[in-house]
């Protein structure tokens, strides 16, 4: 049911999305893969899903979500206290649902936060009018770690003293600038978001520690408020 899960205020927007949603699909073949970016049999697929999601089977976010990031992630292989960890902390910024938590029940769809519906618009701009009283809120308990993509950005940007933002970027090459990482940082976003879990504590004391196949921390082009821990960490790709 939409009213379910952590997020379940959002129920309402949720029921709106999914009805604009199944009016898309019901727009033919050609409006579904414009809407979609898929073909054949996955588009039928898809397409069959997103014509009946409220009360539509469900799963645990964890479950549903799959790809670089969340197979990087791997929460099913974490030990008992870091999966308690991350079903408390790690939120997830859905097209369809506004916010999930790991444990949250997910239907199967397919959406993307950049896609525009009858009737509803911009989906992120829809969603950007509503996380931020949902999420805000939930962030001030502790420090928020910020990996989302520049796509959810649109939707919600976490706002408040204790925001840490991590970029992935390119080194410079000599006399030049660093180049942020797009699709290449996925891997590594996902791998980071493990260490956080396994590695307690104050995120600009736990994660300028932090290597991967490597990468490692920019201190030069990282910076960090004394007053408030609000800040940005860049991490450098392997030259």
């Amino acid at each position: 049911m939409p009213e379910s899960g952590r997020f379940a205020a959002l129920g309402a927007a949720r029921r709106e999305v999914a009805t604009a949603l199944a009016a898309a699909m019901a727009q033919g073949v050609e409006q579904q893969r414009k809407l979609l970016g898929v073909g054949g049999p996955l588009l039928e697929r898809a397409a069959a899903a997103n014509a009946h999601l409220v009360g539509s089977p469900a799963v645990a976010a964890h479950a549903r979500y799959r790809g670089v990031v969340h197979d990087h992630l791997d929460v099913g292989s974490l030990g008992p206290s870091e999966r308690r960890r991350a079903y408390g902390s790690v939120v997830i910024v859905s097209a369809l649902l506004g916010a999930v938590a790991l444990t949250d029940p997910v239907p199967d769809y397919k959406l993307k936060m950049g896609a525009s519906l009858p009737g509803l618009g911009s989906v992120a701009r829809f969603w950007s009018s509503l996380l931020p009283g949902v999420l805000d809120a939930a962030g001030r308990r502790g420090e928020t770690l910020d990996l989302l993509p520049n796509e959810h950005s649109a939707a919600w940007q976490p706002l408040g003293p204790r925001v840490t933002r991590v970029r992935f970027d390119q080194p410079a090459a000599e006399g030049g600038r660093a180049r942020a990482v797009g699709h290449g940082a996925k891997a590594v976003k996902g791998i980071l978001a493990r260490y956080v879990l396994e590695h307690p504590g104050k995120l600009h004391d736990v994660l300028p520690e932090f290597t991967w196949e490597g990468w490692t921390f920019d201190p030069s082009g990282s910076r960090r408020s004394s007053r408030t821990d609000e800040g940005l960490l860049v991490f450098l790709a392997p030259a």
